[in-house]
């Protein structure tokens, strides 16, 4: 299939799924958990690295999903509001100050119950010539390839710093593939850009499923949602670094 061929069907696949009641129901759960500061994000990942979705323990059991007995909070800052009202000559002024308590919050893996909304699948299948292609993937980066353990969701990284692609080890052979190739595209791309994360992981994401699809390889369960959440809904995003993602997936096609 023609590179051209597959971008438009993977402005469709987008399309679609923004149109679905997947889409909806996954937006609707995310506008339900508290986005905290930047502060409390950094002491949610000091204290649990592998977080994902926080919430305390009364929300959880909102979505229907209880802490399980034994699991250790994680410790954040909420602001107390206060105001007084004092007497300034003929005329009122309401004074408004914050102090903080400490409050107990859980991430989703310390609890059990309903599943919640998913946009991205992991991708379970297997594929024919794996270890062929890992090697010609890994042969064609221009940066070392280290297949290593990583905590959390994470599935793989591209450090400009460590000069190294990371891919987090014994995945499905499909996604080990795709996640690959998105962080390939990365070095090749946002080495030295000044571009949004947003739009780089757009970019590294479309380049990817476009060389899987050339390959035979379907990664639209994951990559649909991923370049949805990405997005933010809006398809123009994607538009925008169409040639770059062509001329990208061109250059790794052709280089393996």
């Amino acid at each position: 299939m023609k590179i051209d061929a597959i971008t438009q069907k993977l402005e469709e696949g987008l399309e679609s799924l923004l149109n679905s009641d997947n889409w909806t129901a996954y937006l609707d759960t995310l506008s339900r958990f508290h986005h905290y500061s930047f502060n409390n994000c950094v002491l949610i990942l000091m204290q649990c690295p592998e977080a994902s979705r926080v919430a305390g323990y009364k929300k959880w059991q909102e979505f229907g999903r209880q802490v399980r007995k034994g699991e250790k909070a994680i410790q954040i800052l909420a602001p107390v509001p206060h105001k007084k009202v004092v007497q300034d000559g003929d005329e009122e002024k309401v004074i408004r100050w914050n102090t903080y308590r400490v409050v107990s919050v859980f991430d989703v893996s310390q609890t059990d119950g309903d599943d919640l909304p998913e946009i991205c699948r992991t991708l379970t299948d297997g594929v024919d010539g794996y270890n062929d292609m890992i090697r010609r993937l890994t042969d064609y980066s221009a940066v070392p390839v280290v297949f290593e353990a990583i905590n959390g969701s994470t599935k793989g990284y591209y450090s400009k710093s460590d000069n190294k692609i990371a891919v987090k080890e014994n995945m499905p052979q499909a996604q080990t593939i795709k996640t690959l190739v998105h962080e390939i595209a990365h070095s090749l791309m946002h080495a030295d850009s000044d571009k949004d994360r947003s739009t780089k992981e757009i970019e590294a994401e479309s380049v990817a499923y476009t060389v899987c699809q050339h390959f035979g390889i379907e990664t639209g369960d994951y990559s649909f949602g991923y370049l949805a959440s990405w997005s933010g809904g809006d398809l123009d995003a994607l538009k925008k670094s169409m040639a770059a993602i062509q001329q990208t997936a061109d250059k790794i096609i052709t280089g393996i």
